[in-house]
């Protein structure tokens, strides 16, 4: 998906605290309502008692109920299209609603899955992205992402040095940006459609596109004396759309250095709620060989979970592997364990 980044993107890289958009199919089905009633941020809405619509914000939370009560404000549009003011729902419905789609992702996994991917998915999502990086699309997906004063469409772009994090698509349609490096994160598809970013690798330079995978090794370049053991660090794949769309493989964690522990592989995103496949999960990286100052081995770094797949037609990802420990200073002591 790297490759598709020169239409119209979002630019700024999604922040730590809200890397993660998880279960939002209830978000967008919600607005989907809205917006088929003719329902819009220009319509007008009548006042609201607070004694009687107190049930909404009981059920939304305070900030989204109050959206709900005030959509002829266009503020209020903007809280309904921000994920994280769905979170409140949501952790009503965490527990049961894990349970209840746990037996749905394992019994996807069977040939169907591939077929629906490559007769339906596929060709919808590259129509999609043909659309929003064609010279028309382009021009009203910007005027629509204008006229509503907040990014609908389009693609999040990939990270960089500087900004790892790839950035999110637009809260309705379009694939979240990879991430750079081995730190950075995928950004998070389109609520409706799209596929969620890879993660960035240890092996991004800045000389071309980022992916998933690579060696997840950083060189970390031998220091005078005998240094503090380092840590290795994953980065996170990005969540497929909230109804469909593959999520983003996790990166591979870093090697500890200097007896330092393995960095843990990064989690793969979620698939869209009806249908998509989880993202891989990153392998654990290998703990590094102890020193004379740190003598024992550090231990390899877990592997990533794999993401979630969609309640139909859809795969779970693999989790990753587990890191080897380091080795010890001496023979007489202690190697790290695998992850």
């Amino acid at each position: 998906m790297g490759g598709r980044r020169d239409g119209v993107e979002r630019r700024t890289a999604n922040p730590t605290g809200a890397r993660r958009r998880k279960r939002v199919a209830g978000a967008g089905t919600a607005v989907g309502a809205f917006l088929a009633f003719g329902i819009s941020p220009m319509s007008a809405a009548p006042p609201a008692h607070a004694d009687e619509l107190g049930w909404v914000s009981d059920l939304f939370g305070q900030s989204l109920g109050d959206a709900f009560t005030n959509l002829g404000d266009a503020a209020s549009w903007q809280t309904i299209f921000d994920a994280d003011s769905w979170a409140p729902l949501f952790a009503q419905l965490d527990g049961d609603w894990d349970a209840a789609l746990a037996p749905m992702s394992a019994a996807a996994n069977d040939p169907f899955s591939d077929l629906f991917n490559t007769l339906f998915y596929e060709p919808v999502h590259t129509s999609i992205e043909n659309w929003i990086n064609s010279p028309l699309g382009m021009q009203v997906n910007g005027a629509i992402n204008g006229m509503f004063g907040v990014y609908l469409i389009g693609n999040g772009a990939d990270g960089t040095a500087e900004n790892p994090d790839g950035g999110d698509a637009g809260l309705l349609l379009g694939d979240g940006g990879n991430g750079f490096g081995y730190s950075g994160s995928g950004g998070n598809a389109g609520w409706l459609f799209g596929n969620g970013g890879d993660a960035g690798s240890a092996g991004d330079t800045g000389a071309g596109d980022s992916g998933a995978g690579g060696p997840g090794i950083v060189a970390f370049a031998a220091l005078a004396g005998d240094p503090a053991p380092i840590n290795g660090a994953p980065g996170v794949g990005g969540n497929g759309g909230g109804l469909f769309g593959n999520g983003g493989n996790g990166t591979d964690g870093t090697a500890g250095q200097f007896g330092g522990v393995g960095g843990a592989g990064g989690a793969g995103g979620d698939g869209g709620f009806f249908f998509g496949n989880g993202g891989n999960g990153g392998n654990g990286g290998a703990g590094g060989d102890g020193t004379a100052a740190h003598i024992d081995g550090g231990a390899g770094g877990a592997g990533g979970a794999g993401g979630r797949g969609g309640m139909s037609f859809s795969n779970g990802g693999v989790g990753g592997a587990g890191g080897a420990g380091g080795d010890g200073f001496t023979g007489g002591r202690d190697g790290g364990n695998g992850g």
